[in-house]
């Protein structure tokens, strides 16, 4: 059978007793809510784990109150199945009008059924929902920010329109959001907890916790990682029944950035050695020194060409490389493919920059840094000026194109090309020069003079580089045809008899010259040895010379600045058994039937033998014989 009370209901089904009760007589919602939940309670004393073991069913009743009519608010038949602690139920709230000047309300009852009609008697309980005004929630700031460091931030809300008697409880829910940049969003870095903030003031703040992973560093100049904030009040106390939001950062305190590293990276290279270039980056971040980085990242290394360079030298635009945790310093080794077209030093620039797509960004310092292509030939094409002068009288002269390469003897170009040697406008020469080909080349034109101007005659001599792709001016200068009605003899230059003599790590030479001259220079090169001499005495003697293959060349200049050369190759070996003769003064003088033979010799010798034609030799000893 069944006691009754104002609100506790005890009776007995199959012997269980149970005890019925609303978990709260007073519920609020705002205007405008749909709907408002109401919960009961049964407790059992003789069974706590399984209070009822039969359904039983309930139905609640709208009654009473200064609300509107009642049909503006249902209720469905509700039901507790067994075992169940708690049911709970929805009141729909229909009216839309608006709420009058203070507070409206409205009463239920609860009647209680039973499938045995005979055990069922019923009871009402009554209880009361509160309609009230709807106050406004307002965040105190449109952002909030918080350093990774401290890993939290503080969020502020304040009440308007707020009735401190309903002791409204509000909860702040943060819900990461994407905002303004995507790419800076990472919803790992929030802690989406519902935390709740309850208002016994207009004003209430609460911590929001971070949890940044260091994946995304300030990237694209963003300097905040950014989510929302939702407001909302618990549903089984007051719905607010709207979001508010604001900007919240998270600052990057890690000062990570990356940059190219002058100390490490070459800032020279040498063509025609197809690289590498050694590229390094350096990871910088001066609050953690020991492991500047905490994650896995990619940046790319990018090289674009730069002052006097041919697009044609770089192969590696663009290299992706990895940055490891705790990484100092990345290199990379940019391979370039010199064409040995521009004969020059060559610039091309090199940066650093993030890999969209690969991972999140971090900072980048873009600053190019030049690396020079040291022009590794150093061919030098000559003489210059390009000026020759020639008798008319003497019908012919030499016009001698000379290059020299002071880094490889004995491959002086590593390349082939062509030059084109052009004369007034009648006359051009084409000169091929192939790979290590010897860079002298020298031609034999005839001069037809006609004597109708009896004076000097001056032609222009232009020296072209005729690559496929460049027409590249190297020298120009003058070919003057000298008025010489006296038949003056033309500057010859000549090695007298054997020269040059060379004994042991030494080598002489005697010069003839056809006229004075104004300078005369004896050069001498061998692997990587070079030197000159003033020979103008017509003698010259290089000592302490290492064994190798080497050219004399001597040139003669007068005073009309006509110029003869001559040179020749001889070779120092480190044989000391060897035994050298040389004739003095021509060798053989004769006098009537006699002839004397002047001589010197060097080297471990045991004697020497002296004969003419078929006679007997016999031994003989220097000077003379």
């Amino acid at each position: 059978m069944f006691r009754v009370s104002t609100d506790v209901l005890t009776f007995a089904i199959r012997d269980d007793l149970l005890q019925i009760r609303l978990e709260s007589r007073e519920h609020y919602v705002f205007e405008s809510t749909s709907a408002v939940n109401i919960c009961l309670v049964i407790e059992n004393g003789a069974d706590e784990d399984c209070p009822i073991n039969a359904s039983l069913y309930y139905r609640v009743h709208i009654s009473g109150g200064n609300a509107s009519a009642v049909e503006d608010y249902q209720a469905p038949l509700n039901v507790f199945t067994p075992c169940k602690e708690r049911s709970c139920f929805q009141i729909d709230i229909l009216d839309s009008s608006p709420v009058p000047e203070d507070v409206e309300y409205f009463e239920f009852s609860l009647s209680l059924l039973n499938d045995a009609s005979q055990y069922a008697e019923l009871v009402d309980t009554v209880g009361r929902v509160f309609i009230i005004p709807k106050p406004t929630v307002n965040l105190i700031a449109t952002s909030f920010s918080g350093s990774e460091a401290n890993e939290k931030v503080t969020v502020c809300a304040s009440l308007s329109n707020y009735d401190t008697r309903y002791n409204i409880s509000v909860l702040i829910n943060v819900v990461p959001t994407l905002w303004e940049n995507p790419q800076t969003a990472d919803y790992d870095d929030f802690s989406n907890e519902t935390l709740e903030m309850r208002f016994n003031s207009n004003e209430a703040c609460v911590d929001v916790k971070l949890f940044d992973d260091d994946v995304v560093e300030l990237r694209y100049g963003y300097f905040r990682e950014s989510f929302r904030v939702t407001l909302e009040s618990p549903d089984n106390n007051v719905r607010l029944g709207e979001v508010v939001s604001a900007r919240v950062g998270i600052i990057d305190d890690d000062y990570i950035w990356v940059e190219v590293d002058r100390d490490l990276t070459n800032s020279t290279v040498r063509e025609g050695i197809s690289g590498p270039a050694r590229v390094c980056a350096s990871v910088v971040n001066p609050l953690d020194p020991v492991c500047p980085i905490q994650f896995d990242t990619y940046i790319s290394f990018v090289s674009r060409s730069g002052s006097a360079a041919s697009p044609g030298d770089f192969r590696a635009i663009s290299i992706i490389t990895a940055i490891k945790q705790c990484d100092h310093t990345v290199c990379v080794d940019m391979v370039y493919h010199d064409d040995n077209i521009v004969e020059t030093d060559e610039v091309f620039q090199v940066y650093v920059t993030n890999t969209p797509g690969l991972h999140p960004g971090i900072r980048v310092d873009r600053t190019r840094y030049g690396i020079t292509i040291v022009d590794n030939d150093v061919v030098t094409i000559g003489p210059d000026p390009l000026n020759i002068n020639v008798n008319e009288s003497v019908g012919v002269v030499e016009v001698c194109i000379v290059a020299e390469d002071g880094f490889d003897e004995d491959c002086p170009v590593g390349f082939p090309f062509n030059l084109t040697l052009q004369i007034s406008e009648d006359y051009t020469e084409n000169l091929v020069f192939e790979e290590c080909d010897e860079l002298d080349r020298c031609l034999v034109l005839s001069i037809i003079d006609d004597d109708r101007v009896e004076e000097d005659e001056q032609l222009g001599i232009i020296l072209k580089n005729t690559r496929e792709r460049e027409n590249v001016l190297l020298r120009n200068g003058t070919l003057t045809v000298i008025d010489d009605d006296a038949a003056v003899p033309p500057l010859e230059v000549a090695f007298i008899e054997d020269s040059p003599l060379v004994q042991g790590d030494s080598v002489e030479a005697h010069i003839l010259l056809s006229r004075p001259v104004q300078s005369l220079v004896c050069r001498l090169k061998g692997g990587s040895f070079r030197t000159e001499k003033n020979c103008s005495s017509g003698h010259v003697v290089f000592s302490g010379l290492s064994p190798a293959l080497y050219t004399l060349r001597v040139v003669a200049t007068n005073d009309r600045n006509d110029k003869a050369f001559i040179k020749t190759r001889f070779e120092i070996t480190d044989d000391t058994e060897r035994c050298t003769l040389h004739l003095i003064n021509g060798g053989v003088s004769v006098s009537g039937n006699s002839a004397t033979v002047e001589f010197t010799g060097r080297g471990p010798a045991h004697g020497y033998l002296c004969y003419l034609d078929k006679m007997e030799p016999y031994q003989c000893m220097p000077p003379s014989v």
